[in-house]
């Protein structure tokens, strides 16, 4: 049976770290109590429903590329209406219903527009990739607070105790490309980042550029490919009830943003520690009261008030 691409966030990028930084206590509603929202906003589940599209566009053309079945994945169109199902299921709603055939048209033109994308070797579809993050200050097994960074028996063997104790934290940071890809013709490796939007892509790049997403993606993106490594590409999908086009603007880059990156991971991660330590109940960690933002309400924002 063909394989529905259902990846979700990766293990501990820059959704947690957004999260806590936003409002730590929306962090601790949603990451240490496993509360929450309902998700059910027409720009999230369009996005949803495109990202499950392309990716199997792009795992299929993988496949071709590397000489195995591509019918081991589903198609695209077929892949939307398996996520809208689930998606309708999870919600109890009937949106992703109404949304599917929009996208479904959205991805068949897509692929008229760009003709399978014959300059792109594809790399990766929806994979994981790690790096670790050191706190110098900190000792691992003193500071052991998350699952991921707790010493493991392989990892410790061939040190002492006294060395396990003093060696520092090494905070995991992962993010999950929609894509990754070498650039045929400027012979470099790229992030390929989806994105849904009504209006057209271009004029707010280098708005993504200084978010938590994509500066992660450069970090990871220059451990794992060094020189090699060309930067993200945002693959715009404009879907509006009149027109849909396409874009791809190339992500200016944010040296000074990357010069802090290290530092501002590891500041963030210590105050999560730092709270988990005191055994402060999550309900109670710090709110910054920016309750609604692009999207609407928070969906934890009843609970804030008071109401639930």
């Amino acid at each position: 049976m063909a394989e529905l691409i259902d990846r979700g966030q990766s293990t501990w990028g820059s959704h947690r770290l957004e999260t806590f930084i936003k409002c730590p206590r929306r962090y601790g509603y949603e990451y240490e109590m496993g509360l929450k929202g309902d998700g059910n906003k027409t720009a999230l589940i369009q996005g949803i429903l495109l990202h499950t599209g392309l990716a199997h566009y792009y795992r299929r053309i993988q496949s071709i590329q590397m000489g195995d079945d591509p019918q081991e994945w589903l198609r695209p169109t077929d892949a939307v209406e398996a996520m809208a199902e689930k998606l309708a299921e999870e919600h109890a709603s009937t949106e992703p219903q109404t949304l599917k055939d929009r996208v479904c048209d959205a991805i068949t033109q897509y692929h008229a527009h760009w003709n399978f994308d014959r300059d792109w070797k594809i790399l990766a579809v929806e994979e994981e990739l790690r790096i670790r993050v050191k706190d110098p200050e900190r000792a691992r097994v003193i500071w052991d607070d998350f699952e991921d960074d707790v010493v493991t028996a392989e990892q410790a063997d061939g040190y002492s105790a006294a060395q396990l104790a003093t060696e520092p934290v090494r905070y995991l940071y992962t993010q999950r490309p929609d894509l990754a890809i070498w650039h045929r013709k400027f012979r470099q490796v790229f992030g390929v980042d989806h994105k849904s939007s009504a209006r057209p892509l271009r004029g707010v790049a280098p708005s993504y550029a200084m978010s938590t997403q994509f500066i992660g993606y450069e970090a990871i993106g220059r451990a794992k490919w060094g020189a090699k490594w060309g930067g993200t590409i945002l693959n715009g999908v404009q879907i509006t009830a009149k027109r849909i086009d396409f874009g791809r603007p190339r992500l200016p880059s944010a040296p000074a943003a990357m010069g802090t990156f290290k530092k501002t991971v590891v500041f963030w991660r210590r105050q999560i520690a730092d709270l988990r330590r005191a055994e402060i109940p999550p309900e109670e960690w710090p709110q910054s009261w920016q309750c609604y933002g692009r999207y609407g309400a928070c969906p934890h924002v009843a609970r804030c008030q008071g109401m639930k």
